[in-house]
């Protein structure tokens, strides 16, 4: 087990209940692009900006662990892209394909998107499996202090958690 485990989401903290359910009206998918949340419309450039911060926050940590590549595990495909660098990114990627770093923000895009869903591993450094509805999920070896630091100051939230308990999956939240 990775002894540093973390939630990494767009949700403020502050505006979750005592059972930890997020209360405001907020966008979590790609779909709701051009829906209206608390009175204002999603725009392709605002969830653009969003999807690239959680880009980011993967890079940012592949950083502090030092490597250049993550393995894809457990890829499940769902829609294929239209057309453009991710529908080449999609026809390309295969189950336990090792992939560059230079390739891991059109996949993290790939699975945000809901195209794919895959866990992204290095082994015994980094896990990230990313939950859906902006949710991720990531496990490393290192605290990586100023990484959590870097990606609070885009504007995401990281909260330490317990989420892999040996056998059982559970989320416990805890301030860091």
């Amino acid at each position: 087990m990775l002894k540093y485990q973390y939630r990494i989401t767009k949700y403020d903290p502050k505006n979750r209940d005592d059972q930890g359910r997020y209360t405001k009206d907020e966008w979590i998918d790609f779909g709701d692009i051009g829906y209206e949340f608390e009175g204002k419309e999603l725009t392709l450039g605002e969830y653009a900006q969003i999807e690239s911060k959680y880009i980011k926050a993967v890079i940012f940590f592949m950083e502090c662990l030092e490597t250049d590549t993550l393995q894809i595990n457990g890829l499940e495909t769902y829609t294929r892209p239209g057309s453009g660098e991710l529908k080449k990114v999609f026809n390309q990627i295969r189950n336990k394909m090792v992939i560059k770093k230079d390739l891991v923000p059109d996949v993290i895009r790939l699975i945000l998107r809901n195209y794919i869903w895959c866990l992204l591993v290095k082994e015994n450094q980094l896990h990230i499996d990313y939950a859906g509805n902006f949710y991720i999920f990531l496990a490393s070896k290192k605290k990586c202090t100023n990484t959590i630091k870097r990606i609070t100051n885009l504007g995401l939230f990281v909260e330490e958690i317990i989420f892999f308990d040996s056998e059982e999956e559970i989320i416990i939240p805890k301030k860091i």
